[in-house]
């Protein structure tokens, strides 16, 4: 399936297939163990999470799902691909920074269950970023920043920035929120929801550390909601309009819309102009 799934990546999806890793055979025989223990579960009925590769399959068999979930997943592979296009142009072929992407993307490939969508929203998040920092440059991608003073454990952030003109950084953690709708009852309780996870995103990460304050102009979270959560989403948007963390950028979310035709897209936006 392999070297079927690269020709048609090649074909349709031509900045995908620059992603694309070569598995050594270990590695084929252990994501191929992983299909087939995950397909036994479909027959029996169990839940799963889609994979990426899910997603790429439904639209190489044309005959699985119906119309609307092709053009659905078609449209989540369009945007990959032309996301992976922009950032190609954004940082302009620097052959580092592509290295490095695609060492982002390596697990996007793998069985990872609904994780590879946590690939797509670092890489919207990315050009989103690089576009709205006009005034900085960005210079890494999963960068160890306690290398210096913990070099067998670092922790890294997913992206680095360098001021234009000076040597001041700013770290930066894409941070994947999932707003557990079903426990949340009112605005309250989705702030203290929000509130709870960023903190301890940022003390995971040693955002506050005293070595961060003294090496690094910032250190910021890039939270991101994916679509799932679109009814919480729009029923609490006048909460977002006032919503707001320390050392947090403005939320961002995967916006899909239908034309008057019923054709999907998708976009990265602010969650405050998800009706825009």
């Amino acid at each position: 399936m392999e070297n079927k799934l690269l020709t048609y990546l090649n074909s349709y999806f031509p900045y995908i297939a620059k992603m694309y890793p070569y598995y050594r055979e270990s590695e084929q025989n252990r994501i191929k163990k992983n299909i087939q223990e995950r397909d036994k579960k479909l027959k029996v009925g169990d839940e799963y999470s889609t994979t990426f590769y899910d997603l790429v399959l439904f639209t190489y068999y044309l005959k699985i799902g119906d119309s609307r979930q092709k053009d659905s997943f078609l449209k989540l592979l369009s945007l990959l691909n032309d996301s992976i296009k922009e950032y190609y142009a954004l940082v302009h072929h620097d052959p580092k920074l592509i290295n490095q992407l695609k060492q982002q993307l390596r697990d996007l490939f793998n069985v990872n269950g609904a994780k590879y969508l946590e690939k797509y929203s670092e890489l919207l998040s990315t050009i989103y970023l690089i576009k709205k920092l006009t005034n900085h440059k960005l210079i890494a991608l999963q960068y160890k920043f306690e290398k210096e003073i913990n070099p067998k454990n670092s922790t890294d952030a997913d992206l680095v920035f360098c001021e234009n003109n000076t040597n001041n950084l700013i770290l930066i953690d894409v941070f994947n929120l999932d707003l557990d709708y079903k426990r949340i009852e009112n605005e309250e309780g989705l702030s203290k929801l929000l509130i709870h996870r960023l903190s301890n995103k940022r003390n995971t990460k040693r955002f506050d550390s005293d070595f961060v304050k003294v090496n690094f102009q910032a250190a910021v979270l890039q939270p991101f909601i994916w679509i799932m959560d679109i009814e919480t989403i729009i029923k609490y948007k006048s909460f977002w309009k006032g919503f707001s963390f320390d050392n947090t950028y403005p939320i961002l979310c995967l916006r899909q819309r239908s034309d008057q035709n019923n054709v999907i897209t998708y976009d990265c936006v602010k969650i405050t102009d998800i009706d825009n």
